[in-house]
């Protein structure tokens, strides 16, 4: 892996400043196949080229904070194996971008109360074609899209022993797959260097975009292309509970 990394920022005054971050990963890999394998004419070869740029604006004042981000992701993928039924070289190429903006604001206006508001727009997807010297494939192409927002609220109780309830939730609307709501819930008690902690958090995770070339491509004798859009998310409960305890000298 070739990596270049890049960080630029601005100060446009003492409550706002101004960051713009590129970073562009130029990879490979090699499957040399198993011992005593028979080998290729050539051997299979994974390329993956991605560019990623982000602009950042942030503010911090006394009793409210936040900042807004946008980003792009320009990727290249080529995977490069050997057809053994046409004892030719095949080459599955993958193009993305994906595109989004981040905006989060935190608020402090109450005293020993916080609240974190938010929005999210991720842009993602591309396409997959599959090509070899006697046969190209249809491009198969897909772009799916999320928009979230999201709110998050804690308060501070007592002084020498701390008592912090939050809760929290997160509504998503996605292109393809309709709604969907996670929320949170934690609490923390401090006393002096001792500390214990608690949540919960119900979330979920969304069919991706290759879910759309698994059924167009390798799913084909079901004759059912459309059939993955009636996925359902998968929906996680996770649970924590912990305990930190500072030593000092």
């Amino acid at each position: 892996v070739k990596s270049l990394y890049g960080k630029a920022g601005y100060c446009i005054n003492e409550l706002w400043d101004m960051t713009f971050l590129i970073n562009h990963t130029d990879g490979w890999s090699h499957d040399p196949l198993a011992e005593d394998t028979p080998s290729f004419p050539l051997m299979p070869r994974f390329d993956n080229d991605n560019t990623f740029y982000m602009g950042t604006i942030s503010h911090t004042h006394e009793k409210y904070s936040g900042s807004v981000k946008a980003y792009f992701d320009d990727g290249y993928i080529d995977w490069r194996q050997w057809d053994r039924d046409n004892s030719e070289e095949e080459h599955g190429i993958t193009k993305y971008d994906n595109f989004g903006i981040k905006i989060k604001e935190t608020l402090n206006v109450i005293p020993q109360n916080e609240i974190v508001l938010g929005f999210d727009f991720d842009n993602y997807g591309g396409s997959f074609l599959s090509k070899s010297p006697s046969h190209t494939g249809n491009k198969i192409s897909e772009t799916l899209s999320n928009t979230a927002s999201y709110v998050m609220i804690s308060h501070l109780f007592g002084d020498t022993i701390q008592f912090i309830p939050s809760g929290g939730m997160r509504v998503n609307k996605n292109n393809e797959f309709g709604w969907q709501v996670g929320y949170q819930a934690g609490a923390v008690v401090n006393s002096g260097s001792s500390s214990l902690h608690a949540n919960y958090v119900r979330a979920f995770n969304i069919p991706g975009v290759y879910t759309k070339i698994m059924y167009n491509d390798w799913w084909k004798f079901a004759n059912n292309p459309d059939g993955w859009k009636k996925l359902e998310p998968e929906y996680l409960n996770h649970y924590e509970i912990g305990a930190k305890q500072k030593i000092n000298n």
